[in-house]
This record gives structure tokens, C-alpha cells and sequence, in this order.
């Protein structure tokens, strides 16, 4: 665990070379903790997926066509075939899921202002448990992230591109082909309050019978996944981690006073990560899957929110305190929960 407590603590310290929000940081200082967490992420040589992963790479590249790769996505499979050795499919994976993120939320931090906090929140809670193992959804999620910035740049039919594409490595992406779609303006807060209670409230009775019924008939390989999620998995209903999601929601909204309608923008894309997560939490794997791609920008509105307590520059200092603390009681709650399988964890097992 040593080398993960080295990580922490390096990006912590590092982050407070951004701690001034008014000063833009040099993108240099930002490119080199990002480029040591891509090369973190690629020279791994386990993971929670790696066993599986491998599977679908020998198959991809058996010539009897082995059934573990014959309902994986087609992207995914490419990326296997032209990759002549698995160490180097991670490798791949790894450089350009983290690298797709990373460089998104550099050209997002104009509305954080503290890309380097930012880093922190990416490392305790996208890249230990995302990038580190579910390689096909962490591809999918840079391609996802990159479509929210161009659909903030009005680019709506590159967004589109750019999801389709995500599809191809992990088809739960299409749940993000609303993003260009989503209004950029502010609601009143009761509004986003009754779209979250909607979506739990609407989970069991519309959308779980609608479900059941397209598993019962269905005969493909995503419905075959959703099979096991189901004959495995119960509701979970409105967890800690949606309590937090929300919390942050609100707060970056009751900041936006000037009513910004980029910031708008992100949180009705947040909001609607927390729609995703209520309409489907009667199968938690889908939905943690298809909120996972929108939850990320917590790493955009999370520093905003500090960002804006500047001028008050002991409330500022709390808050930003507070952020590191947060992100360091989720990076031992990680390993804490992971302590009977660490084997499965790279570099410890």
C-alpha cells in the first residue's frame, strides 16, 4: 500500500501549487502528476478485471472464436487484435483511458480553477477503482468526457461522434447521448430536487417491469449481462454516495449566482448522472456503470465550489481542507473494503 500512500501524499502536496485560484496554473505542473497517474495505471500488472480481461483477449486472438469475447464490443475487441501482447493491451488501455480524462478535465478547469485538486479527487476515486480494472467502461468514460466538451463548445455532432465511439468499448456510454442535448440553464432548486425523487420514485414501478420484460425477450449480449446483474443484485435505494453526489449538486448551483450558463450546463449533466443512477438502482451494476460517466465532473464542480469561497480566505482554506480530507477518508475506505481480495489490487498482489 506504500506506493498508493506515495501517490496521495505527492499529489496532495503538489496540489497546493494551484492553491490560489486567481494565478492559472502552468500547464506543465498539471501534465506531469498527470502523466506520472497514466504510467501508474499503465505498467500494472494485475487488476480486478485481469483474469477476465485476459480471457477476452485469447479469445479475440484464438481462431475457434472463445465465447468469452464473442458479446464484447467490437472496439474493444479491435484494440485486443491489434495489441500483440496483453501487458501491452493494458499498457494501451491505460494510456489512453487516463490520458482521455486527464487532459479533459484540463481543458475543463477553466470553470474549477484548481485543476490540481481536481487530480486529487480523480486519483482517490475514478483511478483506484475505475481506470485500475474496468478498462472497457474507463475507454468509454474519456471518450464520454471529451463529448461533454464538445457539447460545451456547441459541438453537438462531435459529441454524438465521440459517444458512439465510447459505445464501441462499453455500450452503457449511449446512456450519455442526452449530454448535447441538456438544457445550459439554471432551475429552481426544488426542480432538481423532484427530478432525483422522480427517478428512485419512478425505478420500481415503470422502469424495473420494462426492464424484466426486455431481458425476458431479449437474446444478445447485453441482455445477457443484464441477466447476471439481475439474478445476482437488489435495489440499493438512496445511498450515502447519491447524499454526496446532491450535496455537491446544490452547492455548485447556489454558487452559480451569476447564473453562468456553463456551469449550469456541467450540473444539469451531473444532475442527470443522478437520474440515471435513481431510474436504474434496481440493478446497481448498470446503474453505477451509467452515472459513473457524468459523476466524474465532480472533479470540475467540486473545486468550483471551493473556488468560489476565495474571497473569504479562511472559509476558503476549510473548504479546501475539507476536499482532501473527504478524498482521503475514500481512499481508506477503498482498500479498507478491499482488504480480503488484495491480491486483485495492482502492485499489491
Amino acid at each position: 500500500m506504500n506506493i498508493y500512500l506515495f501517490f496521495l501524499f505527492f499529489i496532495v502536496f503538489y496540489s497546493f501549487i494551484g492553491y490560489n485560484p486567481t494565478k492559472p496554473i502552468n500547464k506543465n505542473i498539471y501534465w506531469l502528476v498527470a502523466i506520472m497517474l497514466i504510467l501508474f495505471a499503465a505498467l500494472r500488472g494485475n487488476g480486478y478485471d485481469w483474469d477476465s480481461y485476459y480471457e477476452i483477449y485469447r479469445g479475440v486472438h484464438a481462431g475457434d472464436k472463445r465465447e468469452e469475447a464473442q458479446f464484447v464490443e467490437y472496439g474493444f475487441q479491435l484494440l485486443c487484435y491489434v495489441c500483440p501482447h496483453y501487458r501491452i493491451l493494458i499498457a494501451t488501455a491505460a494510456i489512453l483511458s487516463v490520458g482521455l480524462a486527464l487532459s479533459a478535465i484540463y481543458n475543463l478547469s477553466s470553470y474549477s480553477r484548481l485543476p490540481l485538486l481536481g487530480l486529487v479527487i480523480f486519483y482517490t476515486t475514478y483511478l483506484l477503482g475505475g481506470h485500475m480494472g474496468q478498462i472497457r467502461q474507463a475507454l468509454a468514460g474519456g471518450f464520454v468526457l471529451w463529448a461533454i466538451v464538445n457539447s460545451l463548445n456547441q459541438q453537438k455532432l462531435q459529441a454524438i461522434a465521440l459517444i458512439i465511439i465510447a459505445a464501441f468499448f462499453h455500450v452503457s456510454a449511449l446512456l450519455a447521448l442526452a449530454v448535447p442535448f441538456l438544457p445550459r440553464k439554471k432551475y429552481p432548486l426544488i426542480l432538481y430536487i423532484l427530478i432525483i425523487a422522480i427517478a428512485f420514485a419512478i425505478s420500481d414501478r415503470f422502469v424495473l417491469p420494462y426492464m424484466a420484460n426486455y431481458i425476458t425477450d431479449g437474446s444478445s449480449g447485453v441482455t445477457d449481462k443484464l441477466m447476471v446483474y439481475a439474478a445476482s443484485e437488489s435495489a440499493v435505494g438512496f445511498t450515502s454516495t447519491i447524499l454526496i453526489r446532491v450535496i455537491i449538486l446544490l452547492f455548485a448551483l447556489l454558487f452559480n449566482r451569476d447564473d453562468n450558463p456553463n456551469i449550469s450546463f456541467l450540473c444539469n449533466i451531473y444532475l442527470y448522472g443522478i437520474f440515471i443512477y435513481g431510474m436504474f438502482n434496481f440493478l446497481p451494476q448498470l446503474a453505477g456503470r451509467g452515472s459513473s460517466y457524468l459523476s466524474v465532473l465532480e472533479t470540475i464542480l467540486v473545486p468550483y465550489i471551493v473556488c468560489r469561497l476565495w474571497k473569504k480566505q479562511a472559509v476558503y482554506l476549510i473548504g479546501y481542507l475539507l476536499v482532501i480530507a473527504l478524498s482521503g477518508y475514500r481512499f481508506f475506505h477503498f482498500f479498507s473494503d478491499a482488504h480480503n481480495y488484495s491480491s486483485f489490487i495492482p502492485y499489491l498482489g
